[in-house]
């Protein structure tokens, strides 16, 4: 009788021992700031929190599905960091097209896509139009699904996150994230959200503006 006890004892300690050391993290993520400038005095943005949130960039251009809209993303970046106004494509196209056409402002759009900083910074009344302190994209470097050796299906993705000053018409932050994640209850927008917010949650926090009511 004790003989069994103390193998009932063993089996209850392997599950024990394979519940916290044997169970597989649902998602996994590495995060890091590229480059931060030195203008952001004390780590912290500006009194003008407004953000341009353009669509997110892919290999083909920009994303256009409704689950991954810079409406969507600036609901779930508002929870980081509520004091922020959030822009998009539509208000710099009112306020540019009024002026200029819109062949200009697609090879902007284009120049984007391509990362081209250098041929950027040539588009003057683009920047001018933009109807905030900053401009914010987010890119898609990699997305793929995997299987392991193990018959685990896994979704990777490789992120990237870059924070124009839209007046100095410079690039002031940049950070990177790449997620591995095995839950498949998950649809691949809301894994990709999840990297979007965690990317942002490493942008500096910014001040409030002096017309906020509860300053």
């Amino acid at each position: 009788m004790p003989q069994n006890n103390k193998l009932v004892q063993f089996f209850i300690l392997i599950i024990i021992y394979c519940y916290f050391e044997c169970a597989v993290k649902t998602d996994q993520w590495n995060l890091k700031i590229i480059y931060s400038s030195d203008k952001l005095k004390n780590n912290r943005l500006s009194t003008d929190n407004s953000i341009l949130l353009l669509p997110l960039i892919a290999s083909y251009g920009f994303d256009t599905s409704i689950t991954l809209s810079p409406q969507i993303q600036t609901e779930l970046l508002k929870k980081v960091q509520e004091y922020i106004s959030f822009y998009h494509k539509i208000d710099l196209e009112k306020i540019f097209l009024k002026k200029y056409g819109m062949e200009k402002l697609d090879n902007f759009y284009q120049k984007l896509i391509d990362g081209n900083t250098l041929a950027l910074t040539s588009f003057h009344s683009v920047w001018k139009s933009i109807p905030s302190q900053y401009l914010m994209v987010f890119r898609i470097n990699n997305g793929s699904r995997i299987r392991s050796f193990d018959g685990i299906l896994k979704r990777k993705v490789l992120l990237e996150a870059e924070l124009w000053d839209s007046e100095k018409v410079e690039i002031v932050w940049q950070a990177k994230s790449s997620g591995i994640e095995l839950n498949k209850d998950k649809s691949d927008a809301e894994f990709i959200l999840k990297g979007i917010k965690k990317t942002f949650e490493l942008l500096p926090e910014f001040f409030r503006a002096v017309n906020e009511s509860n300053w």
